[in-house]
């Protein structure tokens, strides 16, 4: 005769709320992989386990990264009752600079967050249309740190060709919060793969460039840089060398 071993019915019971909840996180990755490849919101909702990660994210009071304080500050004073977006951001910028927090640990939150933000859903003002340039350069900022780790192919596509007709479509006054849009066209340009695309964008970063009084790449990068960067997006001049997209932003008109 075989001895089984029976566990308690509350180790069973835990095993099987274990389980379903891996089951779950793992369709709701697959569930932001297709939503961020098509640009849409996620079916699934936050899962619980996600949503205390963000909650504790975004409570801890230490300020690891200051710089974007400074940007945090110009947004209250150009878009005041506006604070949906820079509050992700906010997070965003204090994650990256935790070395004891891997992108895998937060990815998934964050990027649930900003695709179900939808700031047009309500209006087409001046600070929904902000909110949605900075919601799409965000995505398109972490799709390179995304790639390093995520099993699923990082698709962009959609997001690159709702930003051109959106740029093409709506002009606004960004103000002192020009720097933002200077950050999202060149990850844009860094994320395009064709090089009629690649211009469209690269005369729109010189035009936003020549608003701010900048004429060099070692200018537009350090802007860049204080918006919000990491190390983990990979280095980045090389890359626009190798597109030829450096001289496609110095040359154009």
């Amino acid at each position: 005769m075989y001895d089984f071993y029976i566990p308690p019915v509350d180790c069973v019971h835990d095993s099987l709320l274990v389980g379903t909840v891996r089951k779950f996180t793992h369709y709701c990755r697959s569930d932001i992989c297709e939503a961020f490849s098509q640009d849409i919101a996620p079916r699934l909702p936050l899962p619980a386990t996600w949503q205390h990660a963000f909650d504790s994210f975004s409570n801890d009071g230490h300020l690891l990264n200051p710089q974007p304080a400074l940007l945090s500050s110009i947004w209250k004073q150009e878009l005041p009752d506006t604070q949906s977006w820079i509050f992700i951001f906010h997070t965003l910028s204090q994650l990256l600079a935790n070395p004891e927090t891997s992108p895998s640990s937060w990815m998934g939150p964050i990027l649930h967050r900003l695709l179900s933000f939808r700031p047009l859903q309500s209006n087409m003002s001046r600070a929904a249309i902000i909110e949605e340039v900075s919601r799409i350069g965000t995505l398109l900022f972490l799709a390179s740190i995304w790639r390093t780790f995520s099993t699923c192919t990082v698709h962009t596509v959609a997001l690159r060709v709702s930003l051109l007709a959106f740029i093409q479509s709506y002009f606004v006054e960004w103000g002192k919060l020009r720097p933002l849009l200077l950050w999202t066209l060149l990850h844009a340009i860094r994320e395009s793969e064709e090089e009629q695309e690649r211009s469209e964008f690269a005369f729109r970063l010189r035009v936003v460039m020549n608003k701010m009084g900048i004429e060099s790449w070692e200018e537009m990068l350090k802007v860049a840089k204080g918006v919000l960067w990491s190390e983990a997006a990979g280095e980045i001049t090389g890359t626009f060398h190798a597109l030829g997209a450096h001289q496609q932003v110095f040359s154009a008109p």
